[in-house]
């Protein structure tokens, strides 16, 4: 009886011991571009384009049998003041005050997603210093198994960046009732205006060409409250502002 006993221990605790593993295993390395494996480390993004706009870019590999619906979460953990941050997952582009990303993007299994598929976005506005930000990817499903990574803005170096074209957006009414009219200032360049909801989705989307200076929208059909608007010049967004639609 003992001897049964001490082996029904020994299976459950065998049992426990797999089921542990199976819990903490992981689906997901992150990657950057030379597909190195930065899963929970920090990295630092120094590079400054021209218009000052720093991007880093996280690859993700799904090396589970399944497919998994997954999503971005960034948490700030030192930002310098007055400057600006956002994150593109799948195919959208969330303005600075969302956190989560509302959608989620499918990964095949054992498939790695591409560059453009996330990068997070950072507009330091020439102020030096350092900005940390950690995101974290995960299982929309089983919000658990996640993988992170920490991501380091350091701008020291302004003298760098060359003189780009200027830009300029605004808007009014706002608050608005049934039609707003958008006032803005491009040179040579592609240009959208995007509005977002509250919860990061995308609801309306307005092409601008560079020989006019203003555009109307008609936001009677968005239900009252808060929204965020901006102006993405060239692929880069480069303006992020807020919206009241109130009827």
């Amino acid at each position: 009886m003992k001897h049964k006993f001490a082996h029904l221990i020994f299976y459950f605790s065998f049992a426990i011991l797999l089921l542990g593993f199976e819990v903490k295993s992981q689906s997901f390395v992150l990657l950057d571009k030379d597909k190195n494996d930065i899963t929970g480390k920090t990295i630092r993004c120094s590079d400054t384009s021209t218009d000052g706009i720093m991007k880093a870019y996280v690859l993700v590999k799904n090396k589970s049998a399944a497919a998994k619906n997954v999503k971005v979460k960034k948490r700030e953990i030192s930002v310098i003041q007055n400057t600006e941050n956002l994150f593109c997952w799948g195919e959208n582009c969330y303005p600075t005050t969302v956190f989560t990303s509302p959608n989620a993007f499918s990964i095949d299994a054992g498939a790695t997603t591409l560059t453009k598929n996330f990068y997070g976005e950072y507009s330091p506005k020439f102020h030096r210093g350092t900005t940390t930000i950690v995101y974290t990817f995960f299982d929309a499903d089983q919000t658990s198994d996640s993988a992170k990574v920490t991501v380091q803005f350091d701008y020291l170096t302004p003298s760098r960046i060359e003189k780009t074209e200027s830009t300029d957006l605004n808007v009014f009414p706002n608050p608005a009732d049934a039609k707003i009219t958008f006032s803005y200032i491009i040179e040579n360049s592609a240009a959208t205006i995007q509005i977002f909801n509250i919860a990061g989705i995308l609801v309306k989307k307005l092409q601008l060409t560079p020989n006019s200076r203003e555009i109307n929208c008609n936001v009677s059909d968005l239900p009252s409250g808060v929204y965020f608007y901006s102006l993405t010049v060239a692929g880069k967004t480069i303006k992020a502002k807020k919206l009241i639609v109130k009827h």
